[in-house]
């Protein structure tokens, strides 16, 4: 029997489980048969750029921690989008900042980077249910996990209903920063 805390978790990774046709009635989001296996560890590696167990911790330590609430910030306090440029930069990606700068300096007075916490929580839980489905962490870890998320949505969301606007508003926030039809930069994966 699933447990509360765990089927909210679930229930958090809904909108990308729904777009990749997953089940949201147990832990795992798919039938454990090789092909399977090999095309969620795909998806993974190509859109996350995470290979393992260490790379799965690592950003989901960053989706909780920081994630889009403190890349809004920076962007909100920025002055100018070319503060935000990064030495390696290419012109696709340097062209995403001006529109993520220009997106957050319009909406920065009415919006608060906490109202991202949906967006970062909801690719967490999801990230989660990847991990554990491919075995990078256990099922406790994953139950876990889901747990801390549930409740962190619990207390940080005003319901489902924020949470939809909240993962609406950073998905567009984070379709800006990687440009439509732009491949996703590293910089677009992780973050």
């Amino acid at each position: 029997s699933i447990g509360q805390w765990q089927r909210f978790g679930i229930l958090l990774s809904g909108i990308i489980s729904r777009l990749n046709r997953h089940e949201l009635s147990s832990l795992d989001v798919e039938e454990h048969i090789p092909v399977m296996e090999q095309q969620i560890a795909s998806l993974v590696r190509n859109s996350w750029g995470i290979r393992g167990r260490e790379g799965l911790l690592d950003t989901l330590r960053y989706l909780t921690q920081e994630g889009y609430r403190l890349r809004y910030r920076s962007y909100a306090m920025a002055t100018a989008p070319e503060d935000l440029f990064e030495p390696d930069m290419d012109e696709d990606e340097q062209a995403g900042v001006r529109g993520g700068w220009a997106f957050v300096q319009s909406f920065k007075q009415a919006v608060s980077a906490d109202f991202l916490l949906g967006w970062d929580l909801g690719r967490a839980a999801m990230l989660t249910r990847w991990g554990c489905y491919l075995g990078w962490i256990t099922q406790g870890e994953a139950v876990g996990i889901l747990s801390d998320l549930s409740q962190a949505a619990a207390q940080g969301l005003g319901g489902w209903r924020e949470f939809g606007r909240s993962y609406q508003f950073g998905g567009v926030f984070w379709k800006i920063l990687c440009g439509a039809g732009v491949p996703i930069a590293a910089s677009c994966r992780a973050s």
